[in-house]
């Protein structure tokens, strides 16, 4: 009570009836304590708290989602990896999607050593035959697949890339890793910031990366990092057998491609397939272009090698989603196609 003014504050925001001779008071504290609604202070009913309209701003304080209202509630959507979230850092997956330090996140570092690449003849695994010896020097590749955000950054620097891939159709008149049964690809999927982008050729692949300041990893290299540093295990997360809890792979037993989803999923969604130093789908979700020309393999010791200086077919790894047989889901198995 001050004076004869009658004042009533009937929850702790004021949000009923604060009000007097006509007027609100305490208007600062006009607040229902909920994103996303508008907050009045109305002379005739206090503080009221109309639903704010979709698409407005709200914050839950997380750097890595993307905040807006949405029916009333404020929806959290995983911003693009790579997402500045504060100095010196980026948004990139961990066990979820969080910050972190630029110089730890989205890559892994591997020591490089020597490793038996390829498959042993008789293996089944004919293009990959015979196993040999490889030394590979230290390097860092990317812990993921490249995003359709990652990439669509790239569109968005390069324009003409969106009409020479014909992503903006989402179809493509030739075969190219990812294409399902419709030949869509994940550019234009709905929510497809953190799926792995497919339906990209050599060339574009080789130009995303020089623009991002990379490149595109060796066969060599791309084989020692799924193999978690050239261990002997037949898999990147070991020796457990291939299944849907480690890879987005065609499974009948769990409804068929992409483990009954039918499509690429978003990447390092699962934690029990990384491999030995964290990285993600190198089996699985969706196959993977490196730099080389396909060649067959010799027998002989080679240092860091890069594959013949010419050819008609890129070498593609990790098989994909759509990926039928388990036995090809291996990272002793290679795959060819063309560039472009």
């Amino acid at each position: 009570l001050q004076g004869d003014a009658q004042v009533v504050f009937t929850d702790p925001w004021g949000f009923s009836t604060c009000k007097e001779a006509g007027k609100c008071l305490g208007v600062a504290t006009c607040n229902d304590g909920k994103a996303c609604t508008d907050d009045v202070c109305a002379p005739e009913f206090g503080c009221t708290a109309p639903q704010a309209a979709d698409g407005q701003p709200c914050e839950d304080s997380d750097p890595c989602t993307v905040d807006s209202c949405a029916k009333g509630g404020c929806s959290h959507k995983p911003a693009a990896i790579g997402s500045f979230c504060g100095p010196g850092k980026a948004c990139a997956f961990d066990k979820a999607l969080t910050c972190l330090d630029n110089d730890t996140a989205q890559v892994i570092k591997l020591k490089g050593g020597t490793f038996a690449m390829g498959s042993k003849i008789g293996s089944g695994n004919t293009n990959a035959e015979p196993q040999h010896l490889v030394t590979v020097a230290p390097f860092e590749v990317d812990q993921h697949e490249v995003t359709v955000g990652q990439y669509k950054a790239f569109v968005a620097a390069q324009p003409a890339t969106l009409q020479s891939t014909g992503l903006n159709s989402g179809t493509l008149s030739h075969a190219l890793p990812g294409k399902n049964a419709a030949n869509t690809c994940t550019y234009l999927a709905a929510n497809s910031e953190l799926l792995p982008v497919t339906c990209v050729d050599w060339l574009q692949a080789q130009a995303y990366c020089a623009w991002a300041g990379k490149r595109l990893p060796s066969e060599a290299e791309w084989e020692y990092a799924a193999a978690s540093g050239g261990a002997s295990d037949a898999f990147p997360w070991g020796a457990q057998a291939i299944g849907c809890a480690l890879c987005w792979m065609d499974d009948a037993a769990m409804g068929g491609q992409g483990c009954g989803k039918g499509a690429a999923q978003p990447v390092c969604g699962l934690a029990a397939g990384k491999s030995g130093q964290g990285g993600c789908d190198f089996l699985g979700n969706a196959a993977e272009w490196v730099s080389d020309w396909s060649a067959p393999y010799g027998s002989a010791s080679q240092v860091n090698p890069t594959g013949p200086a010419t050819g008609t077919q890129r070498v593609v790894r990790g098989g994909g989603w759509d990926t039928a047989a388990a036995s090809a889901l291996n990272f002793g198995v290679r795959l060819r196609q063309a560039a472009a």
